[in-house]
């Protein structure tokens, strides 16, 4: 017999019956209080017997209704218990209902749609011999490989094999490169403050002459 089935039918119950034993008791009690009270010829003594008898009737009563309460709170609380229990079960009841309504839908819609087969391809297979890798080795940065690119005016090292500034350079420009020094932009004025000696004739007035920077 579980706890609540013990309190429903037998604490609670039988809590019940003294406490309405208590009550005829009571009313005894007061009868013989109130005759013994009359009767007595000692009426401070009687007075004494009848608080006496008073007291201990009401502590009897208190602890008993403290019993018969403190039995029904343990009963409350245990069927709280019960119906969260069952309130559980309910939700895990309904979880499975909405679990199977959903594979029925699903499966609703598996059977309007359409199998799709994929095509049969040959499986990649590793090759027998991994290829052979060549040694990594850090080749040099060659810096003259882009010098004959663009438009720029190629010129060699003067004296004391490094090159020099523009004045006293002492190398020589043909007509193509003062051609190509009239198309980047380049004024007589700013040749001139250069120290480049310009002819004042046109440049298509001869195709031979060279002009030379002073040493």
């Amino acid at each position: 017999m579980s706890e609540l089935e013990q309190l429903q039918q037998h604490d609670i119950p039988a809590g019940r019956q003294v406490l309405r034993d208590h009550h005829c008791n009571l009313h005894r009690v007061a009868d013989y209080c109130e005759s013994n009270y009359l009767q007595a010829s000692d009426k401070r003594k009687a007075l004494e017997e009848t608080m006496a008898l008073s007291t201990q009737s009401l502590a009897s009563v208190t602890y008993q209704v403290s019993s018969l309460a403190t039995a029904f709170l343990r009963l409350l609380d245990l069927q709280a218990a019960e119906l969260r229990k069952v309130e559980a079960d309910v939700g895990c009841v309904a979880q499975r209902v909405n679990m199977h309504k959903e594979k029925v839908s699903r499966r609703e819609i598996g059977s309007l749609t359409v199998n799709k087969r994929f095509p049969s391809y040959q499986k990649i297979m590793a090759p027998p011999s991994p290829p052979c890798l060549e040694p990594y080795y850090r080749k040099p940065l060659n810096f003259n490989v882009l010098d004959d690119i663009g438009h720029g005016i190629k010129v060699s090292p003067g004296r004391g094999g490094r090159p020099a500034g523009a004045r006293g350079l002492g190398w020589a420009f043909s007509v193509p490169d003062v051609l190509t020094i009239a198309l980047m932009g380049l004024n007589p004025s700013l040749m001139e403050k250069w120290g480049l000696s310009v002819p004042r004739s046109p440049l298509w007035a001869s195709s031979h002459w060279r002009l030379v920077v002073p040493a």
